[in-house]
Formats: structure tokens, sequence, C-alpha cells
């Protein structure tokens, strides 16, 4: 599935795991225009607000400010950015924590690449 705007949507990559963040880089730079990958809550923060993307992807848990906190904070400063939660835990309540941020993305960390697709169209729609 290729999402209709395609390399139009601006992504922001959050994941302090090093190797998962530059490979999910490398697949998103098919489709997408990733302007930036940071790997703290902190910097995620700084880098939407100065990059402003169109959508951000967040891990839920990152160190100095997790993925909640900042997608927080993300929202108060610059409220047209959307989000997409990746996570590894299988948690429902994780996921009713994120819809209290407006309407999102949740896609878990062992699903299929589809998954987190449809979730980037579906948010930048």
């Amino acid at each position: 599935m290729v999402p209709a705007q395609g390399s139009q949507v601006r992504l922001l990559i959050a994941d302090d795991h090093t190797i998962f963040a530059q490979t999910l880089r490398a697949y998103l730079e098919k489709t997408f225009r990733v302007v930036g990958v940071v790997a703290d809550g902190r910097a995620l923060v700084d880098e939407a607000v100065r990059l402003q993307p169109d959508l951000v992807i967040v891990d839920i848990g990152m160190p100095l400010l997790n993925g909640f906190d900042a997608a927080r904070r993300i929202k108060e400063q610059a409220p047209k950015i959307k989000l997409v939660f990746l996570t590894m835990q299988v948690d429902p309540n994780l996921a009713a924590a994120a819809l209290e941020l407006g309407p999102i993305g949740f896609v878990l960390k062992h699903g299929d690449e589809s998954e987190l697709l449809k979730a980037i169209d579906s948010a930048s729609n």
C-alpha cells in the first residue's frame, strides 16, 4: 500500500534504538521525506518545533522524556503535527493514553510494515 500523499509527507522519527531508527528511516525514505531522526524525548520536542514535520513517528519508551510527554509538548507548541506511536509493549492502556492526544496512529513494533504505512496514511489525511 502506498500512502495517498506519498513523498509529500515530511516525517520525523523518534526512537532510542539506533539500528531500528536507521532501518526505519531507510525503509520510509522510499515513500516519504524523512526530515530527521532523534533518540530522546527532549530532542524530539526541539526538532519537531524547529522542523515542523507533517507527522512524527514516536517511540513511547525513550530516555529523558517519554514519547507521551514529548507528544503532549509538541501538541502544545505545534498542534498541526500528526502523531504515530510505536511500541513493543502489548498494553491496551498505552493505546488509550495515546488516544487522549487526539487522532493518532498506534503501531506495535512486531507488526507488519503495512500496518505502519496504513497508520501514517490514516494519521496524515
